[in-house]
């Protein structure tokens, strides 16, 4: 419905059914592109031929992705939010989440390292890590409950387990009352920052 949407309001986009491997776009016919927190899925014997394929010469490559978020909370709050992130991380890293977690996963923690875009296809490669630019949603602690169950890991999970959202073996209520015991609230009035740690790879197609 949304790309619908943006098809009727935009004369200037143009849409086109493809994978990274094979975009299904003309030779040379775009200036940059783009590959938002998801290099580590792709093929990259393929995907890079084809990105030099599509880009124009000294067009640009751009690759960014983010780490595991840190919790912030307002001022006086600061120790209790070091153990809500200490907790979160406990999630992903940890039984019964962490061991689900798809191996490549190693290479977002690492900032895509040893993966990078490299001659004779790409040059010029720059590395940022924008810690003062990460993202900084506003989320209740239900809703932090709700991030970790749009986790890959924590769905493979629950298959592997068979349990029921929501249930009392469910992980994420288990971060949800992690998270109410830091904060002392029986309910959810709390407010948390999720800070996520962006980097930012820049590579020029080569001629």
């Amino acid at each position: 419905e949304s790309k619908s949407a943006l098809k009727k309001s935009s004369s200037i986009l143009k849409f086109a059914k493809g994978s990274s491997e094979k975009t299904n776009l003309e030779m040379s016919s775009t200036n940059l592109i783009t590959v938002a927190q998801a290099l580590h899925w792709f093929d990259l014997d393929l995907f890079y031929p084809e990105a030099h394929r599509i880009l124009k010469p000294n067009g640009t490559l751009a690759i960014w992705g983010y780490d595991k978020p840190i919790i912030e909370a307002d001022s006086g709050n600061e120790l209790k939010a070091k153990k809500a992130t200490e907790i979160l991380h406990r999630m992903f890293d940890c039984e019964p989440v962490g061991p689900f977690w798809d191996v490549r996963r190693q290479l977002v923690y690492a900032e895509l390292r040893g993966c990078e875009p490299t001659p004779p296809l790409f040059s010029q490669l720059q590395r940022y890590s924008l810690s003062d630019a990460a993202v900084r949603p506003v989320r209740s602690l239900e809703a932090v409950g709700g991030y970790m169950r749009s986790w890959s890991a924590y769905a493979a999970c629950m298959r592997h387990h068979g349990w029921e959202t929501d249930s009392e073996q469910d992980p994420a209520r288990t971060l949800v009352r992690g998270l109410q015991e830091v904060f002392e609230v029986a309910e959810e009035p709390v407010e948390l920052r999720l800070a996520f740690p962006v980097f930012l790879l820049l590579a020029t197609r080569q001629p």
